[in-house]
C-alpha cells in the first residue's frame, strides 16, 4: 500500500500549495503591522522571514509528521487525554502480550494514552494510541481484538499519514455570512447606494473568507476527499485483516457487532462521499468468512 499512499500524499502537498501562497499573503500582510510600529528602516524584515514561516510550516511540519510521527503529545493534550493508571496499563500489557504470544514476535508498541469516556473506542494518529477508559475497564478479549486492529494501524503508515494530514490545517472552517446592515427607506439614491455598499462589501468580505479559508488548509483533503475516504476504507479492511492474523477475528467481530453496527446510517454514493469507515456490516462478514469457509 506504500505506493498508492505516497503518491495521493504527494498530490496532496501539492494541491496545498494555493493554501501555502494565502498564508504568505495573510501572514505578511500581518507582519507588516508592527514593522511600521517598530523602528526599523524596512518593514520587510519583519515581514518577509513571517510570511516565509507561514507558508511554508504547515507542509514542512506535515512532511516531519510523516517521517518521524512523534509522540502525539498535541492530539492527546487537545482531546483531553492522560496516562494510563496502574490498572489500566496492566490490563493494556496484558493484552499486549497475549497479541504478542499469538504473533511469534514482538510487535510495534505505540504510545498509549485514556480518554476518559464510557464508549469503548481506540484510534491510532502518528505514534500515538488514543484507548478510552470504557474500553481499559472491559479488558480481556475486548481490549486485545480492538488492541490487535489498532496495531495493524501502526505498524503500516497509516498512522503516519494521519498525522501528517491534520497538520496541514490550521484552523477550521471560516465562520459564516453576518447580515449587513439594513436598507434605509424613503429616497431611491439612498436604498441604491447603500445596496451597492453592501454587494461590494460582500465581494470583499467573501474575497477575506476564501483568503483566510485557503490559509487554513484543507482545500487538497476536500478535493481529493472520496480518494482518501476509499483508501481509509481499504486500510479498515486491512486492519481488521491483522487483527485476524493474530488470532482475534471471531472476537472483534463480535466487538463491532455489539458496539459499532448501531452506530452505522446509510451513505448516499459512499464511492463519491468523505465517509473514511466502511459499512460495519460487510467489516463483520469479512472477519467471519474464514470460519465460514471452515464450517
Amino acid at each position: 500500500m506504500a505506493a498508492p499512499a505516497l503518491a495521493l500524499y504527494g498530490l496532496t502537498l501539492a494541491l496545498e500549495l494555493p493554501g501555502g501562497a494565502a498564508r504568505w499573503l495573510v501572514f505578511g500582510l500581518l507582519a507588516l503591522v508592527p514593522g511600521y510600529l517598530l523602528p526599523v528602516s524596512d518593514p520587510d524584515v519583519i515581514a518577509a522571514p513571517v510570511a516565509l514561516l507561514a507558508a511554508l510550516g504547515p507542509l514542512v511540519w506535515s512532511l516531519a509528521c510523516f517521517a518521524h510521527p512523534g509522540y502525539g503529545l498535541w492530539w492527546r493534550w487537545r482531546s483531553g487525554g492522560r496516562r494510563l493508571s496502574a490498572r489500566e496499563r496492566e490490563a493494556y500489557d496484558d493484552a499486549l502480550a497475549l497479541l504478542e504470544g499469538r504473533a511469534g514476535r514482538r510487535l510495534r508498541h505505540p504510545r498509549p494514552f485514556v480518554l476518559d469516556t464510557e464508549e469503548p473506542q481506540a484510534a491510532v494518529r502518528g505514534d500515538a494510541l488514543m484507548l478510552s477508559r470504557g474500553l481499559l475497564q472491559r479488558g480481556g478479549t475486548n481490549l486485545a481484538a480492538v488492541l490487535a486492529h489498532e496495531l495493524g494501524h501502526t505498524g503500516s503508515l497509516d498512522g503516519r499519514l494521519t498525522e501528517a494530514l491534520n497538520r496541514l490545517l490550521l484552523w477550521g472552517d471560516p465562520v459564516g455570512p453576518r447580515p449587513g446592515p439594513p436598507l434605509l427607506a424613503g429616497d431611491p439614491v439612498i436604498v441604491l447606494a447603500f445596496r451597492a455598499a453592501g454587494v461590494l462589501s460582500g465581494l470583499v468580505r467573501g474575497f477575506w473568507r476564501l483568503l483566510l479559508w485557503l490559509a487554513g488548509g484543507g482545500l487538497s483533503q476536500l478535493l481529493l476527499s472520496p480518494l482518501w475516504a476509499a483508501f481509509w476504507r481499504r486500510r479498515e479492511y486491512a486492519a481488521d485483516a491483522f487483527a485476524e492474523e493474530l488470532g482475534q477475528g471471531d472476537e472483534l467481530a463480535r466487538f463491532l457487532d455489539s458496539h459499532a453496527l448501531f452506530f452505522d446510517v446509510p451513505v448516499p454514493f459512499l464511492w463519491a462521499s468523505g465517509k473514511a469507515q466502511p459499512p460495519v456490516e460487510l467489516r463483520i462478514d469479512r472477519l467471519r468468512q474464514p470460519a465460514l469457509e471452515a464450517a
